[in-house]
Parts: structure tokens; sequence; C-alpha cells
């Protein structure tokens, strides 16, 4: 199962949450905590991942579910790289 069962809760007129969840974990989180981060830009500190798009854990995505498949479908074995 692609997914998994943890999207099964999710409606027609969100068919794609991993974009909102990312803003949430990002953007949105930082804000809520009343801190300027956040976002990707010049000066700002920032983390990174490097993903394994060939994993079997990613199988079949396309840029339209992209973070759908790492949130939902994946484990920490698709992370190849860090840079914090």
């Amino acid at each position: 199962m692609r997914y998994q069962r943890r999207r099964v809760l999710v409606a027609h007129e969100m068919a794609s949450p991993g974009p909102l969840l990312l803003d949430y974990g990002t953007r949105l989180g930082a804000s809520a905590l009343g801190l300027h981060t956040g976002v990707i830009a010049p000066g700002m500190s920032a983390d990174f991942i490097g993903v394994s798009v060939n994993h079997p854990a990613m199988a079949g995505w396309n840029s339209n579910d992209f973070l759908d498949v790492l949130f939902f479908g994946a484990s920490s074995e698709v992370i190849t790289q860090t840079w914090v």
C-alpha cells in the first residue's frame, strides 16, 4: 500500500497534503512560535536532507506527489545525507 493507512482520512479537497504539512512544519510552525525562520531565504539558517528517489519506498513518485510519498510511504532509510 503506497501511503499505508495514515492517509485514509484525507478529503478530496486536499488530495495532496504534503505541501501543506511541509508548510505547517516550517514557516507556519516557526510563526506560531514567534520565530523569524522557517523559510529558505538569503541570510537564514537551514537544514537540508538528501533523498534517494530510487529507494523502493519512493517507487512511483512524481512531481505532484513527492512530498506525500516521502511523508506517508517512506522511512528514514530513504534519507541519504543531511546538512545542518
